[in-house]
């Protein structure tokens, strides 16, 4: 979490300069830091790519042993032996996105 926000100060003090300074739109600002919408086929790739992905670890899991999944060094050592209930999936995605990918 950290990171990020790390990383949206200077992008946030960027755009208040050039809205401040050039009095642009926040569609130009945004546009001109690259944060518009890409093209359709990107998205499906992307998607395709992220189904495939949660796939391939779906079948990891089930395929490593027990004791694998228990050891205290693996990261998702905390969700072993659970059941998938909406609140695990839930965790499962703030774990991965937030503390794994953020952090």
């Amino acid at each position: 979490m950290t990171s990020l926000i790390l990383y949206s100060i200077p992008l946030a003090i960027y755009a208040l300069i050039v809205k401040w300074k050039n009095k642009a739109e926040w569609h130009d600002i945004a546009q001109r830091l690259g944060l518009t919408v890409g093209k359709k086929p990107y998205y499906w790739w992307a998607l395709g790519f992220a189904v495939a992905g949660v796939a391939f670890s779906w079948a990891v899991w089930y395929i490593l042993p027990e004791n694998v999944k228990n050891e205290q060094s693996i990261a998702m050592s905390r969700f072993s032996g659970k059941k998938l209930t909406i609140a695990n999936v839930i965790a499962l995605i703030v774990f991965g996105m937030i503390e794994t990918g953020l952090g």
